[in-house]
């Protein structure tokens, strides 16, 4: 009843009550009317939403000083019933003697957490879960804190739930990202999600042992490539190169050197393909190199091959129908003769040209008429 005056009265009339309680106090040294009184009011001021302006509120902070610090012969100068060792009152709103809000001096609530985690202090249990669904961790935002329990204790989704190692559950999520990835990107299996291998872009694997560490090796060739000793620039060259990585999930990158102008090499599947467009001498060679690790690699030997021009090293065409003249002609006839001849190598081609025909008989190029 005496806190339900007192919040509603004017500050005069709570300062002759807080008179006569003080007079109790002084005549009754175990008297705890006046932390009653206070509990009281708190309460009913909390679960009423009430307001109090700053002389009601002096009168307040006035009287704890005069009331709660005197000291008797067996007192030690805090009314024990009032604060707990943190300094906050054990009674509702639970506000700290010093400061008379829910954080004290070093900025922290009655449970340890600081005022600037950007969430209301009294959304969260003494373990940082929010006292509010879906119950997410004031650190990790999750419904896990970061030794990996969740807000019942369990150390995963649902009573007597497990992870492994690595952190994931049994369906394959991680603890603390809630996906099928750790941090690192590593799946449940080890495999990574960017690269698809048990290696991440920096040849790591998900225990942080590079390849090398794991027990790999450069690639083997499981079909070197090889080249002829020549070729011309009319020919058109298709060879495969294939190697093995170890372990094999890190895969292949291609690479050549020296090979001839128009001639180009897959980086992914290693064909070797195109055509010579520039004669020459070149020293070729092609090397496959572990795609998460570029230390690690194999080349084939050096293949010198000659690239000439078309036609180049064959021999003399040959006729197949050699033209013939007779020994005289008026300047009214028609003359009609055909040269044909084969070239060696064949797909080479012919040229033809003549040497003094009389004037108003000439000779096609390209068909030898």
């Amino acid at each position: 009843m005496l806190a339900n005056v007192m919040t509603e009265a004017d500050a005069d009339t709570v300062g002759m009550m807080f008179d006569y309680i003080l007079d109790m106090s002084e005549n009754d040294e175990y008297s705890t009317l006046g932390a009653e009184v206070l509990s009281s009011v708190a309460s009913t001021a909390a679960t009423s939403n009430t307001y109090f302006d700053t002389e009601k509120m002096d009168q307040f902070y006035d009287f704890i000083d005069t009331t709660t610090y005197t000291t008797t012969a067996v007192d030690d100068g805090v009314a024990d019933d009032m604060y707990d060792a943190s300094g906050f009152s054990m009674m509702p709103p639970y506000y700290h003697r010093d400061t008379g809000t829910f954080y004290d001096n070093a900025g922290f609530d009655k449970y340890g957490n600081s005022q600037d985690d950007g969430v209301a202090d009294d959304m969260y249990d003494a373990s940082g879960f929010t006292m509010m669904p879906p119950y997410y961790h004031r650190d990790t935002g999750t419904l896990y804190d970061n030794a990996g329990f969740d807000r019942d204790g369990n150390s995963a989704p649902g009573a007597g739930g497990s992870y492994d190692a690595f952190g994931f559950d049994s369906t394959g999520y991680h603890r603390d990202t809630l996906t099928l990835y750790d941090n690192a990107g590593f799946d449940s299996t080890g495999y990574h999600r960017d690269t698809q291998t048990f290696y991440n872009s920096a040849g790591f694997d998900r225990d942080g042992n590079s390849d090398s560490e794991a027990g790999g090796s450069n690639p083997t060739w499981s079909m070197e490539p090889t080249f002829a000793a020549s070729y011309t620039t009319s020919d058109s060259i298709s060879i495969t190169a294939s190697a093995s990585s170890s372990p094999v999930a890190n895969g292949i990158n291609y690479s050549e050197s020296d090979l001839p102008p128009g001639v180009g090499i897959d980086e992914s599947s290693g064909l070797i393909s195109g055509t010579p467009d520039t004669p020459g001498s070149y020293d070729v060679s092609i090397t496959a190199t572990d795609a998460m690790d570029a230390t690690r690699s194999v080349s084939t030997a050096s293949f010198n091959i000659i690239i000439t021009a078309a036609g180049g090293g064959g021999s003399d065409p040959a006729w197949s129908m050699e033209p013939t003249f007779t020994a005289s002609y008026t300047t009214s006839d028609t003359i009609s003769v055909y040269a044909t001849a084969y070239s060696s190598p064949v797909a080479n081609g012919i040229i033809y040209s003549e040497s003094d025909l009389p004037p108003g008989v000439g000779i096609d190029e390209s068909s030898g008429l």
